[in-house]
């Protein structure tokens, strides 16, 4: 059961967090198995939706970084979509706009992580 609109609750691997679905490629696909696996038995449901994301996450940015999503990694060279279904939404965002590029700080706790043009370039833990 989501806590907002638009995110469910995703369990992997003995952790748990909500997850947005708007960065996923097919939101209709998404919003569909959200339904189904609401008519579910809470277990049967968790372990239906676990590989359908996994699946998803799979044909967007391929399994290896699937994995390091579902596990709640960040890294160099991750996108800002990547960090957002990873991480959650950041709790504060500061940007700095230049005439050549746009520079992000996304703050979660004592974890920031800096994106220029929306790619990870560097983070702080």
């Amino acid at each position: 059961k989501g806590w907002a609109v638009n995110t469910f609750l995703v369990k992997h691997k003995g952790k748990e967090g909500y997850m947005p679905y708007k960065d996923f490629d097919h939101v209709e696909k998404v919003d569909s198995l959200y339904k189904a696996v609401a008519e579910q038995s809470p277990n049967e449901g968790i372990a239906y939706l676990e590989a359908e994301i996994l699946l998803e996450l799979t044909k967007s940015y391929g399994k290896t970084t699937a994995l390091r999503i579902l596990d709640h990694e960040y890294w160099i060279g991750m996108t800002k979509a990547m960090a957002q279904i990873s991480l959650g939404t950041p709790e504060d965002i500061n940007r700095t706009v230049t005439t050549n590029y746009t520079d992000e700080q996304w703050v979660y706790g004592k974890i920031y992580l800096y994106f220029r043009n929306g790619v990870c370039t560097s983070f702080q833990d």
